[in-house]
């Protein structure tokens, strides 16, 4: 069975779909609200602009094991930013993101 937030209250089909038994692939918005998260933004996906919404969709389609767990492992490994600051950059979670998906994937 799969259903999304909007197909479970509507009865339609929502455009980011998963298994309700845990089994499918981790929704584009969950990923998009923890990515915010990490980068100390509040808003979840208003939190980003249209340009790095569209760049991280490209990467969620490009991911297929991409979870929860793979993202908190790529921030944790991510530096912070060169202003001293604790935020980390979206390149740079990106990028590790990618690394750690092959590593998982061979």
């Amino acid at each position: 069975m799969f259903c999304g937030v909007s197909a479970c209250e509507t009865g339609r089909l929502a455009p980011f779909r998963f298994k309700v038994d845990g089994i499918g692939r981790w929704p584009f918005i969950e990923f998009a609200k923890q990515l915010a998260g990490y980068l100390g933004r509040s808003g979840g996906l208003s939190a980003f602009r249209t340009d790095e919404l569209e760049s991280l969709q490209k990467v969620y389609q490009r991911l297929k094991f991409l979870d929860p767990a793979l993202l908190e492992a790529a921030c944790a490994q991510a530096q912070p930013a060169a202003s001293g600051t604790q935020q980390r950059s979206i390149a740079e979670i990106v990028f590790l993101l990618q690394r750690l998906h092959d590593e998982r994937k061979t």
